[in-house]
């Protein structure tokens, strides 16, 4: 295992070493995907990504409405009377919220993967992993981004990804129906997200923030080939597998 790992450079940190890494190993194989134990760590890999490729970023927010429990359970189909805009939005993981971002930051040339399924025939999988090519504007709303236009790796053509609406509990009895692309930033992602997927390379954290049994084994088990796993850090101590 220790002969998968990249060598650290002394005046670079971490997710540092690793990007500088994973640009290099990206021009031989543009399907590289980092794996990472926490998504704190994915989404400060994924802005160093960003800001080194000099990509102007987007922020697009989710857009939740509050939804009375009792016409969400009886599903009535007039439900816009009840409705009312949610003024602070609440924090919860991407994992409670029906994989729906609160905030996706995002730029032409942006790496991204696709989180629901919209159309298994094509190809447009939970799982995806595509690029932003453009982003399409509302005439009457120029600062609102209506669509994205992305090409997927696995795809021919360019697909236009549209907002997707999702319901889930925020407590007892209370829902919010969040409006979002299904969208995340996907040069690094969470070894979470990374589940059910089959790829051809990938970088690995397997160090100190390993904290779940299973992890590392989950993490290995998504490509086909040992001499396409490359280990940005590794520590036995944490692995459990």
């Amino acid at each position: 295992m220790d002969k998968r790992v990249i060598p650290r450079k002394n005046n670079l940190s971490k997710l540092e070493n690793a990007a500088d890494t994973y640009l290099q190993l990206k021009t031989k194989d543009e399907q590289i995907l980092c794996l990472f134990p926490t998504n704190s760590d994915a989404n400060d890999f994924n802005n160093i990504i960003t800001e080194r490729m000099n990509i102007k970023t987007t922020t697009i927010n989710a857009v939740d409405t509050e939804r009375q429990a009792r016409n969400f359970l009886l599903k009535e189909p007039n439900y816009k009377k009840n409705k009312k805009a949610v003024r602070t939005k609440p924090k919860l993981s991407v994992i409670k919220t029906a994989g729906l971002e609160q905030i996706l930051t995002i730029g032409i040339g942006s790496q991204i993967m696709l989180r629901r399924n919209l159309d298994t025939e094509i190809g447009l999988v939970n799982g995806a992993i595509g690029t932003v090519m453009g982003l399409v504007y509302g005439k009457s709303t120029p600062e609102i981004v209506q669509k994205i236009i992305i090409k997927f790796q696995q795809i021919t053509e360019f697909i236009e990804i549209e907002r997707y609406s999702a319901d889930y509990e925020i407590y007892a009895r209370n829902f919010i129906s969040r409006s979002q692309f299904p969208l995340t930033s996907a040069w690094g992602i969470s070894i979470h997200k990374s589940q059910g997927l089959t790829l051809k390379s990938v970088m690995l954290d397997l160090g100190e923030n390993i904290f779940e049994g299973g992890m590392a084994y989950v993490a290995l088990s998504r490509c086909r080939l040992l001499d396409n796993v490359h280990i940005i850090e590794f520590d036995p101590f944490f692995i459990v597998l």
